[in-house]
């Protein structure tokens, strides 16, 4: 059923209505061709009437004024979509209707209702996931396209040109190829077809894990590591200060704070911003972002020649004051452009790498640029920061067709320092080292971590180990819900994983072998309380405190102790010891053979817990008895030894008949701690039990009390 419709224009007049094409004819088809949309001037108006494909009537749209001619059905079927104004809400709209022709919801466009500027033409991209919408007005003409997530329409790209120029659009053609279905072609008055590929990428930062979405002149970002925002809200809207976004990303120089990110417009103007956070929360090291501060905005020399819409791209900021990105020449050549800022606010350009080539995808890896010329490989160039320059690189993969994503990074154990690949394809194959090894077919999505490639299949998250040689994790598969991607991975935050299923909504996990590798590299610096957190709110078997590294734990025992603090803590660690070594049987898959034989110098299984009770005891009684007195009941307990368990209660008690004369109050707490003492060891072995040891003690006042 359609939702309520919206307010109408009552009165229009025929001349607004009609347009200057009123009296034209459009004809749109559904995707599969079984139906087809016929917009025309009634009798009441503009309307439209929807077909079968022999030619029989099926809906009727119900009246709504204010239409004009151009229409497009959406491949998939969902939505018809046709321009709208509405003088009385100052509103120009597309309206979006069901094949049943009953309006279902709109997409406001940016533009005034008094403007001249008027749609031309509409179309879906044949996967249905870009509506793109072609303006014209006096002398100027533009391209908007639109995504849809969570049932909120992005403007993501606006491309804008200039018709009394010679730079009159024709006409706009989507690609019908399925693996190129957000390829856009467009012809021009002088006789130009320009080819652009759009790619649906996620670009993030490191550490705080933001992520920032494109939406017209805003940018929307969200810390990922510390809130999970579902779109289309976001952690913090940025306005961008000249025009509308086409582009953003984050400072990649691994030496800064890594917060900054930069927007360039439609006019190839970059603006800078600093994101400002909160101090961070006591024992949770969680820090807001609440802010964000502008550091400039800076454009071209001007004697660069602009040659069109989106002629340059892939931009990225290599450190504090330089950036690269990729430029189209003429005869379907590019140059990769490095520049730097200056004062009055302007980019100049340092150094120019040209190459007989288009350039598709590009990454960046500390001072390493990869890029891909398209059916041509992967070629990497070297950024000398110092003297601006870009010089020549060996390292090159050879592939064959396009790449949609590629991700770089250097690989432990690998030949000769040289760098590894990741891409993914069209055609959703991955490929590690370009074409030098297939990994897997239909991937939706991957990241990689510091230690893993992630890549999610149509209903499968995956896990590789990255090293010498790749090896798949079989025990971190799990099951997603079909479409998921991953957007981003926080992992400072415990390896939080950020899914975006195919609505738009998000889904938060934290995969155990992340989870893992995180508390490793805890234990491996010693924070013992952050690891131990962790495995207490994952649920994860608390030997593994200990299994990591034997060693280190006899030796840091105090440390352990002091910087876990809390007894309950305590008493669930000793309680949750097992006589056996976790990394060689429930995490097997985190820890490789080298590893393994690590406990072996230290203790036997058998005798593990017996050992680690002694040492804990050793560290309690060194350090405050009192404080610690139901833990050091616990490694008694553990231990076997009910004996001294009792015994440590009962000499508690006899400190306390000892001192009842001297401080009253003094002994009410000891008799208290004593007391409770008791309740606790109760709660571990069964009273009968306790009963019968502290008569074979011979001590009745033991056995009364």
């Amino acid at each position: 059923a359609a939702q309520q419709k919206v307010e109408n224009v009552r009165d229009v007049d025929e001349k607004q209505e009609a347009g200057p094409n009123g009296s034209s004819v459009q004809v749109a088809w559904r995707g599969d061709c079984d139906l087809f949309a016929v917009s025309y001037p009634g009798e009441s108006g503009r309307t439209f009437k929807v077909f079968n494909k022999e030619g029989q009537l099926q809906f009727t749209s119900e009246r709504m004024l204010g239409l004009e001619p151009p229409i497009a059905w959406r491949p998939s079927g969902l939505w018809i979509a046709l321009p709208q104004l509405l003088p009385q809400s100052q509103k120009y709209v597309v309206a979006l209707c069901e094949k049943n022709g009953l309006r279902h919801r709109e997409l406001v466009l940016p533009v005034a209702s008094d403007s001249c500027e008027r749609v031309h033409w509409l179309g879906w991209s044949t996967d249905s996931d870009i509506l793109l919408v072609h303006t014209v007005a006096v002398g100027e003409q533009k391209i908007y396209l639109y995504t849809i997530s969570n049932y909120h329409w992005y403007l993501k790209q606006q491309l804008e040109f200039d018709s009394s120029a010679g730079d009159a659009v024709c006409h706009c053609q989507w690609d019908a190829g399925h693996h190129e279905s957000k390829t856009l072609r467009i012809l021009f008055s002088n006789g130009t077809i320009r080819t652009y590929k759009f790619i649906l990428d996620v670009d993030q930062s490191s550490g705080e894990s933001n992520v920032a979405v494109i939406d017209g002149q805003n940018v929307l970002v969200t810390n990922f590591r510390n809130s999970v925002i579902p779109p289309p809200m976001c952690g913090l809207t940025i306005v961008s200060p000249t025009a509308r976004v086409n582009h953003v990303g984050f400072l990649r120089d691994e030496s800064e704070d890594n917060q900054k990110l930069f927007s360039v417009d439609v006019c190839d103007v970059v603006s800078f911003h600093q994101l400002v956070y909160s101090p961070a929360e006591e024992h949770t090291n969680v820090r807001r972002l609440h802010a964000c501060s502008a550091l400039g905005s800076y454009t071209l020399s001007p004697t660069e020649e602009h040659r069109g819409a989106l002629t340059r791209y892939n931009w990225h900021w290599v450190n504090e004051t330089q950036l690269i990105f990729c430029q189209t020449m003429k005869k379907a050549s590019a140059r990769i452009v490095l520049v730097q800022k200056e004062g009055k606010n302007e980019l100049r350009i340092l150094d120019t790498v040209a190459v007989d080539s288009s350039i598709g995808c590009m990454t960046l890896l500390g001072s390493v640029i990869f890029y891909q010329l398209l059916h041509k490989g992967i070629h990497t160039l070297r950024i000398d920061a110092v003297n601006g320059k870009l010089l020549a690189n060996e390292e090159s993969w050879e592939l064959e067709g396009q790449v949609n994503r590629m991700a770089a990074m250097s690989l432990e154990g690998g030949d000769d320092g040289r760098h590894s690949i990741f891409t993914l394809t069209p055609r959703q194959t991955l490929h590690y080292n370009a074409q030098h090894q297939q990994i897997s077919e239909n991937v939706t999505s991957m990241h990689v971590t510091s230690r893993y490639l992630m890549y999610t299949t149509i209903a499968q998250l995956n896990f590789i180990v990255l090293g010498a040689e790749l090896k798949r994790v079989h025990t971190g598969e799990r099951r997603l819900e079909r479409g998921s991607k991953i957007i981003t991975v926080a992992e400072q935050d415990g390896g939080k994983t950020i899914l975006q299923l195919p609505r738009g909504n998000l889904e938060a996990i934290q995969p155990r072998v992340l989870v893992l590798d995180i508390v490793a590299q805890h234990l491996h610096s010693k924070q013992y309380h952050t690891a131990f957190d962790i495995l207490r709110k994952q649920r994860i078997n608390l030997n593994l405190l200990v299994d990591h590294n034997p060693a280190a734990f006899f030796a840091d025992a105090v440390h352990f102790v002091q910087q876990v603090g809390k007894i309950q803590w305590l008493n669930l660690f000793l309680t949750d010891l097992l006589n056996e070594d976790v990394t060689r049987t429930l995490y097997s898959s985190n820890y490789d053979s080298e590893t393994l034989e690590k406990s072996d110098d230290i203790y036997k299984p058998e005798n593990k817990v017996r050992m680690i009770c002694e040492r804990m005891i050793e560290t309690f009684m060194a350090l405050d008895a009192d404080k610690y007195r139901l833990p050091i009941i616990t490694c008694h307990v553990r231990t076997g030894d009910l004996e001294a368990a009792l015994n440590a209660i009962w000499e508690t008690k006899k400190r306390q008949q000892l001192q009842q004369k001297v401080d009253i109050s003094d002994s009410r707490s000891e008799d208290t701690d004593a007391q409770d003492a008791l309740t606790y060891l109760a709660y571990l072995v069964h009273v009968d039990d306790l009963y019968n040891i502290a008569l074979g003690l011979y001590d009745f006042g033991l056995v009364l009390y």
